[in-house]
C-alpha cells in the first residue's frame, strides 16, 4: 500500500507553486520542481514509511535466516533514507547498522565492518562516545572481528579504540585521520 501511495503522489502533476487547483497533466513532477511540489511533505512522509517497511521486512527476513533478501530490503531502505534524510541522519545510521549485522550473519565480515563503521560515525556525531547506542555499535564491531578470526582480544580492543578515535577526528573535520 505504501508503494502504491508513493507512486500515486509521484504521478500527480501540478504546476510549480500553484497547488492542486492548477493541475496540468502535461507537466509532471520532476527533480527540478519536486522541492516546490504542493505535497512535498506528504510524499516525503510516505517514502520514509516505505523505508521503514523495507527495514522491518529486512529484519524479519534476517531473523528467519534469509540474509540475501534481508540485505536487499535493508539497502532499499538505505537508498530512500540517504536520499531524503542524508548520510548523517540517525535513521540512515540504523540502516547501516542492520546491513552490517545482516552481512555479519551471512559471513561477510569485511563488508559488515565497513557498514558498522558508517553507523558508528553517525552515532558518534549525534550521541557522542558514551551513549548506549554508540556503545552497541562498538560492541558489535568486536563481535564481528571475533567471528572473523585472526585477531587476539587485545588487537580487537586496540582496533575498536582506534576506529572510534579516527571517526571522532573525522567528525571534527580531520580528513586525514
Amino acid at each position: 500500500h505504501l508503494t502504491k501511495a508513493s507512486s500515486i503522489y509521484e504521478q500527480q502533476s501540478y504546476v510549480q507553486n500553484n497547488g492542486p487547483a492548477a493541475s496540468d497533466p502535461s507537466k509532471p513532477v520532476t527533480k527540478t520542481n519536486a522541492f516546490n511540489h504542493p505535497f512535498k511533505k506528504e510524499i516525503t512522509d510516505c517514502k520514509l514509511n516505505l523505508a521503514r517497511t523495507h527495514h522491518s521486512f529486512g529484519v524479519s527476513l534476517q531473523r528467519n535466516g534469509d540474509y540475501d533478501k534481508s540485505i536487499i530490503e535493508h539497502r532499499k531502505a538505505l537508498a530512500i533514507r540517504e536520499h531524503l534524510l542524508g548520510k548523517s541522519h540517525l535513521e540512515t545510521a540504523r540502516s547501516y547498522y542492520v546491513i552490517g549485522c545482516a552481512l555479519s550473519d551471512r559471513g561477510d565480515f569485511d563488508e559488515a565492518l565497513a557498514e558498522l563503521r558508517r553507523a558508528l560515525r553517525i552515532r558518534l556525531l549525534i550521541f557522542g562516545r558514551v551513549h548506549m547506542d554508540t556503545k552497541e555499535v562498538v560492541n558489535n564491531l568486536g563481535v564481528v572481528l571475533t567471528a572473523r578470526g585472526g585477531m587476539t582480544q587485545e588487537e580487537i580492543n586496540k582496533y575498536m579504540v582506534t576506529v572510534v578515535r579516527a571517526l571522532e577526528l573525522e567528525n571534527e573535520g580531520d580528513r586525514f585521520c
